[in-house]
C-alpha cells in the first residue's frame, strides 16, 4: 500500500520514543478520559439519540468500551480537540508556531501521530483484520483536518485503496463501526467538490450509489445534514466535472447531468426516506438548503449546456420541485400579494413554509422575472441560509452551502459580509475542523480577485467542512 508508507522501518511492537520530561502514557490516558467525559461528551447532547448509531458514537461505552480501544489513539483524539479549542478561543489559525507557548503540546501531538502511524503500517503489513487500520486512518485524517495538514488526502486515498482490496462488502466489513466509512467518504467527497477536477481523491470518488448509501446513510450527521439522494447527486456532479475537464465520455454528459438532477428532485424534504428518523422542521429546512445548494453547485461548476439541465424541472418529473410547480399553479389565485425580493415582480403572499417551497419553484421554473437560473437559485438559497443559521442546532452544517453562496455572490458586498460573518463564527467554533479557516481565506482571496468561476475560487484542493 504505497499510500500509507512511512520513511522508517516498522517492527512488531515498536513505538516512537517517549518525549523526555512528559508524564507516562497511562497518565495521559487517564487525563484524556477525564477531559472526554467532562468536555467532549456534553457537546454532543443535542444529537438525536433515537438512532442506535448515535447512541454508540456519543456515549462513554461506545468510545472506550470495545476491543479495539487504543490509549495512544484516544489520547491523540483528545489532545487534538484541546489544541483546536485553544486556537479557536484565541481566534488564531491552528498551525504550529502561531502560539509558541503551545509548542510542547505540539511535540506531544506529533509524537502520538508517529505512534499511530507505526501501528497502522504494522497492522496493514501483518494482520488480516484491517478494521482497526481503517479506524486509525480515520483518526489521522481527523487530526490532520483539524490543523490543515494536507497529508489527510493521502490517508483518504489509502482508505479507499484498502477497501477496494477487501473481498467483503461494506455492510459486512463495517457492520460494527459504520461511522468509519461515513466520515471518510463525507470529507473526501466534499473536498472533491472544492478541488480542481484534475486533482481529486480518486479512490473515494468512484463509489456506486449502493456503496454510497451503505456508507453514508447509516445515521444522520448534523455537521452535514443532507439526504442521501442529494449527496449522491453531488458526487455525480463532481464526477461529471472530471469527465468534462478530461474531455472523455462526451456523449454521456447530458444523461449523467439529468440523472443527477433527477436525484435532487426526487427528495421530499418532509420525508427523506432514510433508515433514521428525520421528523421535525430542522430536517425539512436542511433538505431544502441542500437541494438548492447542490443544484446551484452544478450551475456554477458545470459548462453552460450542462448547467442548463439543472435550471428547470424535467418534463413529467416528480419530486419536490415538480410538486412545488403544481403548488404554484394551484395557489396562484390567492388575493394577497407581495414583491419578490429577487427581482421586484409581484406574486402571491404565502406563509413562511410555503414561501420557502415557492422560492425553489421560482428558482426552477421559467417565468417573467428575466433573471438567470443562477440568480434565482442564489436568492432562494440565501433566504434559506439566513433562516437556517438561526434554526439549525449546529450551524457548521452550513459551511458547504456558504462556499456555494460565496462563489455565487461575487461582487455583492452586502451578502459577502453576511457570509463572511458566519464563516468567521465557524472559524472560532471550539472543537471544529479547520474547514472554516480555509474557506474564510479562500473567499476573501476570490472576492478580491474579481474572478467569477468555481474553479477559479477552488483552484487547489480545499476542505471547507467544519
Amino acid at each position: 500500500m504505497s499510500y500509507l508508507q512511512c520513511t522508517y522501518d516498522v517492527k512488531p511492537g515498536s513505538v516512537a520514543p517517549p518525549v523526555q520530561g512528559l508524564p507516562s502514557t497511562d497518565w495521559h490516558v487517564k487525563e484524556a478520559l477525564e477531559y472526554f467525559v467532562r468536555v467532549m461528551l456534553p457537546t454532543q447532547e443535542y444529537h438525536d439519540k433515537g438512532d442506535s448509531a448515535y447512541e454508540f458514537n456519543f456515549n462513554f461505552d461506545g468510545v472506550v468500551g470495545h476491543k479495539y480501544f487504543d490509549g495512544d489513539r484516544f489520547s491523540l483524539l483528545v489532545l487534538s480537540h484541546r489544541l483546536q479549542c485553544i486556537f479557536s478561543s484565541s481566534k488564531v489559525a491552528p498551525r504550529y508556531g502561531n502560539l509558541p507557548g503551545l509548542n510542547l503540546l505540539w511535540t506531544r501531538l506529533f509524537n502520538l501521530m508517529d505512534i499511530v502511524m507505526q501501528r497502522l503500517n504494522h497492522r496493514i503489513a501483518t494482520s488480516s483484520d484491517l478494521l482497526p487500520a481503517f479506524g486509525l486512518i480515520r483518526m489521522l485524517m481527523h487530526v490532520e483536518l483539524n490543523f490543515v495538514i494536507p497529508t489527510w488526502r493521502v490517508h483518504a486515498e489509502g482508505f479507499g485503496a484498502l477497501i477496494k482490496n477487501q473481498p467483503r462488502g461494506l455492510s459486512e466489513l463495517f457492520s460494527d463501526y459504520p461511522d468509519v466509512p461515513q466520515y471518510v467518504l463525507l470529507v473526501s467527497s466534499m473536498c472533491n467538490t472544492t478541488s480542481p477536477p484534475d486533482d481529486q481523491i480518486t479512490h473515494m470518488s468512484n463509489w456506486s450509489d449502493q456503496d454510497i448509501a451503505i456508507a453514508y446513510s447509516h445515521t444522520g450527521c448534523h455537521g452535514f445534514p443532507c439526504p442521501t439522494a442529494i449527496f449522491q447527486a453531488m458526487i455525480r456532479i463532481t464526477h461529471l466535472r472530471t469527465l468534462v475537464a478530461a474531455g472523455t465520455q462526451a456523449p454521456e454528459w447530458e444523461r449523467l447531468a439529468r440523472e443527477a438532477h433527477a436525484k435532487i428532485q426526487s427528495v421530499d424534504p418532509r420525508n427523506w426516506g432514510e433508515p433514521y428518523s428525520t421528523d421535525g422542521e430542522i430536517y425539512v429546512l436542511s433538505a431544502r438548503v441542500y437541494q438548492a445548494a447542490v443544484a446551484l453547485y452544478a450551475i456554477l461548476a458545470l459548462p453552460p449546456q450542462l448547467a442548463a439541465v439543472f435550471a428547470f424541472p424535467q418534463p413529467g418529473g416528480g419530486g419536490e420541485q415538480q410538486a412545488v410547480a403544481e403548488n404554484v399553479e394551484a395557489t396562484a389565485a390567492k388575493p394577497s400579494f407581495e414583491t419578490c425580493d429577487a427581482c421586484g415582480a409581484k406574486g402571491p403572499q404565502y406563509a413562511r413554509d410555503e414561501r420557502d417551497e415557492l422560492d425553489l419553484a421560482h428558482a426552477a421554473l421559467e417565468d417573467d422575472c428575466g433573471q438567470t437560473a443562477q440568480v434565482r437559485y442564489r436568492s432562494s438559497l440565501f433566504r434559506l441560509f439566513r433562516r437556517a443559521t438561526a434554526e439549525l442546532p449546529e450551524s457548521g452544517g452550513l459551511a458547504w452551502p456558504s462556499a456555494v453562496l460565496g462563489v455565487a455572490f461575487q461582487g455583492h458586498a452586502e451578502e459577502q459580509a453576511i457570509l463572511l460573518d458566519h464563516v468567521g463564527y465557524l472559524r472560532g467554533w471550539p472543537g471544529s475542523e479547520s474547514g472554516a479557516t480555509s474557506l474564510y481565506d479562500k473567499l476573501i482571496e476570490f472576492w478580491g480577485s474579481g474572478k467569477k468561476h468555481w474553479d477559479q475560487c477552488f483552484y487547489e484542493p480545499t476542505s471547507v467542512l467544519t
